[in-house]
């Protein structure tokens, strides 16, 4: 878990720092050997959802192209990083200028129930 949590903080650094196409190669590490650390849901989320913010400020295809790969993986999300990965990819498509699709993704989120169901 050490070699990861460095690799997260590099690569924050790098975002930070505006050195976009190293922050994306350790984000991609992370994602890469976060499976043979840990099985928890809620880190292999995390990794991601770095990985798709840099995507939204770099690059918006990728982004998009991104958030789709992770939406057909969002059965396997708890519901809390379900709706936070909805909401994210609302925002990616209203960067886009697909100003409808964000609209049905916020408008799902809304109908969506505040508490998590386990």
């Amino acid at each position: 878990m050490g070699y990861q949590f460095l690799l997260k903080r590099l690569a924050n650094v790098c975002f930070l720092s505006r050195k976009y196409a190293d922050a994306e190669k350790y984000y991609k590490v992370c994602i890469e050997i976060l499976p043979k650390v840990t099985s928890n849901p809620a880190n292999q989320f995390s990794a991601n959802k770095n990985l798709l913010l840099l995507y939204t400020y770099t690059d918006l295809t990728k982004a998009l192209d991104f958030a789709s790969r992770l939406n057909k993986e969002a059965p396997d999300l708890l519901p809390l990083h379900f709706k936070e990965l909805r909401f994210m990819t609302a925002n990616v498509h209203f960067l886009h200028g697909d100003y409808m699709q964000a609209k049905l993704i916020y408008r799902e989120l809304l109908s969506m129930e505040l508490k998590p169901q386990f």
